[in-house]
């Protein structure tokens, strides 16, 4: 089923891959920064599908009113996957000029063979190829348990193993098991705060908003948690590699953006503890926003320091190029899915 883009809609897209064209066009310049720009934008666009993707799954098998009201929006955000893919095809073709692991710096004998240009791709197109899989079944309301068990056993392992390739082989010397859950809570919470937004811009409130508002909260406080921990077990355990991975993002303008991500997630914890603010459509707006934000300074934090500053301008240029295709790509994908769900006579 094909639904026609409002003029607004086309423009936003039209911009968001012309800002991805001048961003990548950046490479004539330094092409290791652009490239690093791309991946940090690029990392915080695919958390959209593949966010919606675990939201899609979870609301299966954990109904309530926050999945009757976000089911429609979730499925909209996971039509987007392949979009994402494509968005990582440059950094697929530039993965030796981007890690350091690619000219064997760093590399004991499990790296060297765990990492390689082909098995990077490889692991990257199985991620993105096993997303759209499931969320295609998802949509289709077929097998949507059956699926929905086995799309959470098999696509947070795909998650942790994507991001271990991403962005924690940017730092051959840096290990941390926590890492790839971190990068699947970092997801979910872009995701939602994503969807959350869409839907409210999309006809009457949910009479029952304080759910989700409730749901915010609790991603929120798993993200607060699973940040902490393996700083304070890096700190207080004196683990070198890991200990130099901190502290190499605590200088400069790294720790101005961590004090900035970490202070707007701890505004939104706070505000959201309030009934006031948890169960306000205009509140809840400011605050997805906001996570939104958070989300993409920290997703600079730990993808760019060891690039060049250049780096910085490719990545905001990047992330423009997302945020307006997903802001005109999204009401289309929400007016699809709402659409293929009324009766035939309805849409004549």
């Amino acid at each position: 089923m094909q639904i026609d883009l409002l003029p607004r809609e086309r423009v936003l897209m039209g911009l968001g891959a012309g800002l991805a064209a001048a961003t990548l066009a950046l490479m004539a310049v330094d092409v290791r920064a652009a490239l690093g720009g791309w991946l940090a934008a690029s990392t915080v666009f695919s958390a959209v599908s593949a966010g919606a993707t675990y939201l899609l799954l979870t609301m299966r098998l954990v109904p309530g009113a926050w999945g009757e009201e976000l089911r429609l929006a979730a499925e909209a955000g996971t039509m987007l996957t392949p979009f994402a893919l494509i968005a990582f095809v440059p950094i697929m073709l530039g993965v030796g000029v981007i890690y350091p692991w690619a000219a064997g710096l760093g590399l004991n004998e499990f790296k060297a063979a765990w990492l390689g240009e082909i098995a990077y791709a490889l692991r990257t197109v199985i991620r993105f190829l096993a997303v759209i899989w499931v969320s295609h079944r998802m949509r289709s309301r077929r097998s949507t348990t059956a699926t929905a068990a086995a799309g959470l056993a098999v696509l947070p392992l795909l998650a942790s193993l994507t991001a271990v390739d991403w962005l924690m082989s940017l730092d051959p010397e840096f290990s941390s098991s926590g890492f790839g859950l971190q990068f699947l809570v970092r997801e979910v919470l872009v995701a939602f705060a994503a969807i959350l937004l869409l839907r409210l811009g999309a006809g009457r409130q949910p009479p029952r908003l304080g759910v989700a508002g409730g749901v915010l909260l609790t991603l929120l406080l798993i993200w607060a948690y699973l940040q902490y921990m393996p700083f304070l077990t890096a700190w207080s355990g004196n683990l070198p590699p890991s200990a130099h991975w901190y502290t190499s993002r605590g200088t400069g303008i790294w720790a101005l953006l961590a004090w900035a991500w970490a202070g707007i997630g701890l505004v939104a914890i706070l505000l959201l503890l309030f009934p006031v603010f948890r169960a306000g459509a205009a509140w809840l707006r400011v605050i997805a926003v906001g996570v939104l934000a958070s989300q993409m300074l920290e997703s600079a934090w730990i993808t760019l320091p060891g690039f060049k500053p250049f780096a910085l301008l490719a990545y905001a240029l990047g992330l423009a190029a997302c945020t307006a295709f997903c802001m005109g790509a999204l009401p289309a994908a929400l007016r699809r899915r709402i659409r293929s769900r009324m009766p035939k006579r309805a849409q004549a």
